[in-house]
């Protein structure tokens, strides 16, 4: 059988209260739908942004299922609740309107994205925000974790794992690979499983959209001034010349987005990139710029490499938090590096009051160097100065400190 339109959560739920999101056509349809609604069942809730809408039930509701299966103008509705599925469920858990319909609620809905485009470069804490868009009852938001909460429900075990991998592949490709609904995907899916967002790994497609995204907001954003003579940025020969005749207007040369610059970057010796990084605070935040866009496609290693010179120099701010995030082993499987990290921590910490992130990130390497009190006083720290730190309750790195009271006062919103 055809059914008009995917309903994931039909059949026979274990509550007789009704929970539904509609998702209609357009927002003249919805706005008809709340009519018919509310004079089939003057008793239920309903809450409306066109052309979506929540409706919840306790009286009326086989009068209200029968009018959801009888509807046309829509394209999609969900019951959240566990349910022993009908031949309708389960057809609907493999049709492929409900990746297409999940896509455009995804499109439409920038409320969960973060506002400022400060993933990497600026004070905001990305997690934070997700959370705030995803937990504060955005209705968008609400329809794809409904959808996603019924199919995780509905599959079971590796079916699960598999699911995952092609919602995390389907949905952001029908976006033209958005990395932007990946990194709602993988908060979403995260949160309703409770877990780190992080131990759901981003495809490499996406990675290497985020890089790329993030290069050209970074180069849009960053005034330039113009270049001083003509020296050729690819030249590694002759920007280390300039380095050591102490020319440090190489800063107007830097594109630290650009792929050969970088590359240049690389191939300087430790000590003259050091150097470079200590003759300003622009050029080191360029050199730890260039470092950061390095991350999202998994080039740790090279990360680093520019992270160690960039923070012997004066960074801003809001550079300072990435490179503690690149140097805990949690996130690149090198090995733990005492050493690098307590420079790191030296050389950073005194920019978190500043930037908040720098003191969430430092309670990670804390807790990789075998110190949980001075964690917690770091998480504190991030906690006083408004990071919604609930959110990384449930991070590995952390289990260690979940039976503790401090730990679940500090967790509590």
């Amino acid at each position: 059988m055809d059914y008009p339109f995917p309903f994931p959560g039909h059949g026979e739920a274990s509550t007789k209260v009704l929970r539904v999101w509609v998702v209609a056509r357009t927002s003249e349809v919805s706005e008809r739908l709340v009519a018919e609604c509310s004079a089939l069942a003057p008793a239920a809730t309903i809450r409306h942004e066109p052309p979506l809408l929540e409706v919840r039930a306790t009286k009326g509701v086989e009068t209200l299922t029968r009018w959801l299966e009888g509807l046309r103008d829509v394209v999609l509705v969900v019951r959240p609740a566990r349910v022993k599925g009908s031949p309708w469920h389960r057809a609907s858990l493999r049709d492929p309107r409900l990746f297409e319909v999940l896509a455009a609620v995804l499109r439409a809905a920038p409320e969960y994205l973060s506002p400022n485009g400060t993933f990497l470069f600026g004070t905001e804490d990305v997690t934070t925000l997700m959370f705030e868009a995803i937990e504060g009852r955005a209705p968008r938001a609400e329809v794809l974790a409904a959808v996603l909460r019924v199919l995780l429900d509905t599959a079971p075990g590796k079916s699960r794992e598999v699911l995952m991998d092609q919602l995390l592949e389907q949905l952001p490709a029908l976006m033209g690979f958005d990395f932007d609904a990946d990194v709602v995907l993988r908060h979403t899916l995260a949160g309703l499983q409770k877990k780190s967002p992080h131990s759901i790994a981003m495809p490499p497609q996406f990675a290497e959209a985020l890089a790329h995204r993030l290069g050209a907001r970074l180069s849009a954003v960053t005034v330039r001034p113009p270049p001083v003579g003509d020296l050729d940025w690819t030249d590694v020969g002759a920007i280390g010349a300039a380095i050591r005749a102490g020319e440090f207007e190489l800063l107007s040369h830097l594109e630290e987005a650009e792929e050969s610059h970088a590359q240049t970057l690389l191939s300087l010796p430790a000590e003259t990139l050091c150097a470079l990084a200590k003759s300003s605070t622009a050029m080191a935040t360029r050199i730890a710029n260039a470092a950061a866009l390095r991350l999202p496609r998994g080039l740790f290693a090279e990360a680093l490499q520019l992270f160690d010179a960039a923070v012997e120099g004066e960074l801003m701010a809001g550079a300072a938090a990435n490179p503690l995030f690149a140097v805990q082993d949690d996130n690149h499987h090198l090995g733990v590096d005492e050493p690098r990290a307590r420079r790191y921590l030296e050389r950073l910490l005194p920019l978190g009051p500043l930037n908040p992130t720098v003191f969430l990130n430092a309670s990670f390497v804390f807790m990789e160097l075998g110190e949980p009190e001075r964690a917690m006083e770091m998480l504190g720290e991030a906690k006083a100065r408004g990071l919604k730190v609930k959110q990384h309750r449930n991070e590995g790195l952390f289990a260690p400190l979940r039976e503790r009271g401090d730990f679940k006062t500090l967790m509590k919103p």
